[in-house]
């Protein structure tokens, strides 16, 4: 029929848009977006390398890992619940991106804050997640963070693992932080998600 005919006539036309519109869209989240991730911290990476900018004592020991300067710090009443005034990221987070579970520790028994975010409500366990940092998730569960807590865009500390590769080297250098090597970083992110997947699964389900 006429009405029939009409109606194969629209499917074929939609079928056809969607090849057009829908197929070059997957192709693009697909392909390009993660290109231009990884074009970025590619950019990053390559240019040219800086001196670490200069911070204050108590983070300036984070960032080399001297816990005894850290202990110096701590013990002359430095506040450990201030960020840094160049990026603006807490004693704890930087602890956290280094790996440095003695560090950690020092700073939680002085009183940093848990699960305080960032200016982009990053906590501690997603910058320990971002660097694949398995020990630091350990402790910080152990005292008590919150496995969910989620930043302002709704990344939570297990999603912050799938940042490119190339992107996270980048940050690091940018933070004047030691080189991360690719492979320990995929290695200590699937460990990561070994030890937040049930919680997140568990919260899920609640």
């Amino acid at each position: 029929t006429l009405l029939g005919f009409r109606l194969r006539g629209l499917v074929t036309l939609l079928q056809q848009r969607a090849l057009r519109i829908l197929i070059p869209s997957l192709l693009v989240f697909f392909t390009v977006l993660p290109a231009l991730h990884a074009v970025s911290g590619w950019a990053i990476r390559r240019a040219p390398r800086r001196p670490p900018v200069s911070l204050p004592p108590l983070f300036e020991a984070i960032r080399q890992a001297n816990s005894e300067q850290v202990r110096e710090q701590l013990a002359a009443g430095v506040p450990v619940d201030e960020p840094d005034p160049v990026f603006q990221i807490l004693p704890l987070h930087w602890a956290a991106l280094v790996g440095e579970t003695a560090i950690a520790r020092q700073l939680l028994d002085a009183g940093a804050p848990l699960d305080r975010g960032d200016s982009e409500g990053n906590v501690p366990l997603i910058a320990a997640s971002f660097a694949g940092r398995g020990e630091l998730i350990e402790l910080l569960l152990e005292r008590g963070a919150d496995p969910n807590l989620p930043n302002r865009e709704g990344q939570s500390p297990v999603t912050a693992t799938e940042a490119p590769v190339e992107m996270t080297l980048g940050v690091f250098e940018l933070l004047g932080l030691p080189p991360l090597d690719p492979g320990q970083l995929i290695a200590g992110r699937e460990r990561v998600h070994a030890l937040l997947d049930p919680l997140t699964q568990s919260a899920d389900t609640c």
